[in-house]
């Protein structure tokens, strides 16, 4: 893998620099690692809130009633969820089975997004686990490959795909930081996950029909 100029901070933000400047700081010797964190930093490095939005039932659905129509559950869901998303300023990094990844500028706009598509999928019969983390992470926005990466995504991942439940908000210690106005509906818990112990915090919503 030929190396790139590790002082260049006007390289592409392409998948491509992104996996040769690792590669180098990988190789490198402790005082050229660096200097390639730092360019990794300055051309890859964002602060944001990231969401990751897991649908309810896709395993369900895939086993009782076949593939096609977990497929279609999940087009569905993502038809109704992205506009909701976007309307709040979020940006959708990608979009996996049954999981939508996203950030936004703000913890707030991220939980605004939040209350809306839960809104918006429970109307249609459909339901969605929602984490919310908060700070530096390194976003690739290449054309034909986006990603992120960061302690606050793994740990949004862990709220939003392993422990939520549909209906369920749940956002990282750092996010809660974030949020501008205080409400008591946030409730604080401890986690333990795959040898990570972390605080998070929990929204209680209302007992009504609908979560949000």
């Amino acid at each position: 893998m030929p190396p790139v100029d590790a002082n260049d901070a006007s390289l592409p933000k392409t998948q491509a620099t992104f996996y040769r400047l690792l590669h180098q700081w990988r190789t490198s010797d402790p005082e050229a690692r660096l200097t390639v964190e730092q360019t990794l930093w300055a051309i890859f490095g964002q602060t944001q809130a990231i969401m990751i939005l897991d649908m309810s039932g896709f395993s369900r659905t895939a086993n009782t009633q076949g593939i096609l129509p977990a497929l279609s559950m999940i087009q569905h869901m993502n038809t109704i969820a992205v506009p909701q998303l976007e309307a709040q300023g979020g940006q959708i990094i990608k979009s996996e089975a049954d999981n939508i990844f996203a950030i936004f500028p703000t913890v707030d706009a991220a939980v605004a997004a939040s209350f809306n598509t839960f809104k918006a999928v429970q109307a249609e019969g459909l339901n969605v686990a929602i984490g919310i983390g908060y700070g530096s992470i390194f976003v690739i926005e290449d054309p034909v490959y986006q990603d992120f990466f960061g302690d606050e995504v793994n740990l949004a991942s862990k709220l939003g795909e392993d422990t939520a439940e549909g209906g369920e908000l749940m956002i990282t210690d750092a996010a809660y930081r974030q949020l501008q106005a205080s409400d008591p509906r946030w409730s604080e818990f401890h986690l333990g996950i795959s040898g990570i112990q972390m605080v998070a915090y929990q929204y209680q919503f209302e007992e009504s029909g609908l979560s949000a």
